[in-house]
């Protein structure tokens, strides 16, 4: 049995970041009488320190990583020798949490630790102006680096680790898409186009007009506006990015009331009313005109015939040049009446000259309140605005005279009627009693002139003194300038001839004359 010589024992202390510090302590247990022990340390042959010790504690300090060899020995002989490895300190390791992606307004929570701080000794170290702790809460606005370290409990640095922390954008909208100009009435459409930032995800869109909420939750709006305004859409994100709103004014075209004026309100069948639009021409890219007959136009200003009496409504169409399309109904616009009846009576009919008082009666329609009567709308021989005028024609002349009644009644309509007055001529004769056949333009012919003469019962015969017929004719116009006869060249003597003339009156059919008498012919 081998008994051990003394009792002794040691422990070995590794160097720390400073590399210098490993220690190595020995302590002798056994009575100090047991003594004197050698206590040897050497590196790679070479002697580190010997200390002859009486018992207790032996200390080796400010040793470097390496092998060591450590020997025990008493005088009596016996030792005892040890291996000591002294390591490389350990790199102090650092863990931290990933980089994170936070909103603006977010919050992100930063943290550190580390396996080998076992005993949560270890001080933790942010920049940035974070302080110490293992754990951070930041909110940065813009993307962001943050770097930690740690010293151990023996002040032993750590190596430097990041966390970066990005921050999405802030929410955005490209622009609203509609229409900025609409009719009175009209759906409008927009849409926010090109939303963008935060998260990406879970978008939500309010949309207000004129400040009321009209809509939401959806990129587009449908909404039926009753005035001009402005709409807004807030676009909002599941996250803490803050809200952003657009906005888009949407103007409601000025209405255009359909207008139009006419010649006259109040006309007789056939009335033609001439419509003139009054409003612009150059702000409409169309017209439609509904007379209330049953007929229309498209024209600008149209003119309308109608043809039957009547209260008749008129509606009036009109586009702008947007699109917009406006109506208005003119009700009872027209009015159009029956004209009235006209006629007269005349006498005595037919008169004869001298006596060419004529009496005049007019006979129209009860709501007559004018009357124009012109005598002899040829030749205008009077006028006249009494119902019942008396004319005089002229005493010296007979004829037919047109006579024409124009009346008009309480609405303003007129008629008229044009009829003729029969005066007849004096039954007359006019019968020379010589002429001068000297062909010096004065008193060269023999005719016969008279007056209410029937030109078709009409005969003159002409005779010499023998009895010998020298010139006939049945045509009143037609004269004798003084031949033998009507197959001879030569022109009777001057000398006294006898006439046979034979008429009829114009106006009294059955009055025949018959005149003879003598005409001297001279040269």
């Amino acid at each position: 049995m081998v008994l051990p010589g003394f009792q002794f024992d040691y422990a070995v202390e590794q160097p720390s970041c400073l590399i210098t510090d490993g220690e190595v302590l020995v302590n002798v247990m056994s009575p100090a009488a047991d003594g004197p022990w050698n206590v040897m340390l050497t590196a790679g042959g070479s002697l580190v320190e010997q200390v002859s010790s009486n018992g207790g504690a032996t200390l080796f300090d400010g040793l470097s990583p390496g092998d060591y060899v450590l020997e025990v020995s008493d005088d009596s002989g016996c030792l005892y020798e040890f291996d000591i490895v002294l390591e490389d300190p350990p790199v102090l390791t650092l863990e931290v949490s990933n980089d994170t992606t936070i909103c603006i307004d977010g919050t992100a929570m930063l943290q550190v630790w580390s396996d080998m701080d076992l005993n949560n000794e270890w001080t933790y170290t942010w920049d940035n102006g974070l302080g110490t702790g293992t754990t951070q809460f930041v909110s940065p606005t813009l993307d962001a680096s943050y770097t930690v370290s740690a010293v151990d409990e023996d002040n032993c640095p750590t190596e430097a680790e990041t966390v970066n922390v990005y921050v999405n954008d802030s929410l955005s909208i490209a622009q609203i898409d509609g229409e900025g100009l609409i009719c009175t009435g009209a759906i409008a459409d927009l849409e926010a186009v090109g939303a963008a930032g935060g998260s990406g995800l879970g978008y939500a869109f309010d949309w207000t007009w004129q400040n009321i909420p009209v809509g939401g939750d959806d990129a587009e709006l449908s909404h039926n506006p009753s005035s001009t305004g402005t709409y807004c859409v807030t676009l909002s994100d599941n996250c803490e990015t803050p809200s952003v709103t657009s906005c888009f004014e949407v103007v409601i075209e000025t209405p255009m009331p359909p207008a139009f004026s006419v010649d006259t309100s109040r006309a007789c069948v056939p009335g033609v009313i001439q419509f003139t639009l009054e409003n612009e021409p150059a702000d409409l890219t169309s017209q439609l005109w509904f007379f209330g007959d049953g007929e229309g136009a498209a024209d600008q200003d149209p003119a309308h015939a109608y043809m039957s009496p009547g209260n008749y409504d008129v509606t009036l169409e009109i586009t702008s040049n947007l699109g917009c399309t406006y109506t208005a109904n003119f009700p009872n616009a027209i009015q159009i009446f029956v004209p009235p009846s006209v006629g007269f009576t005349a006498s005595p009919q037919p008169a004869t000259a001298p006596d060419t008082e004529i009496e005049f009666e007019s006979v129209n329609s009860s709501n007559v309140v004018g009357w124009f009567w012109q005598f002899d709308t040829v030749a205008d021989l009077g006028i006249s605005s009494q119902a019942d005028p008396t004319f005089t024609f002229p005493i010296d002349r007979g004829g037919l005279y047109p006579v024409t009644l124009v009346v008009t009644d309480e609405n303003g309509c007129s008629n008229q009627v044009t009829r003729y007055v029969e005066i007849f001529d004096l039954y007359n004769l006019f019968i020379p009693t010589s002429f001068t056949p000297n062909n010096d333009g004065v008193n060269d012919a023999f005719k016969i002139e008279g007056t209410d003469i029937d030109p078709n019962r009409f005969s003159l015969q002409i005779f010499n003194r023998w009895g010998d017929q020298v010139f006939e004719t049945s045509d009143p116009a037609e004269v004798w300038h003084g031949p033998a006869n009507a197959d001879s060249d030569h022109f009777v003597q001057d000398n006294v001839y006898m006439y046979r003339v034979v008429v009829y009156s114009l106006s009294l059919s059955g009055n025949r004359r018959e005149i003879t008498g003598y005409v001297t012919v001279l040269r």
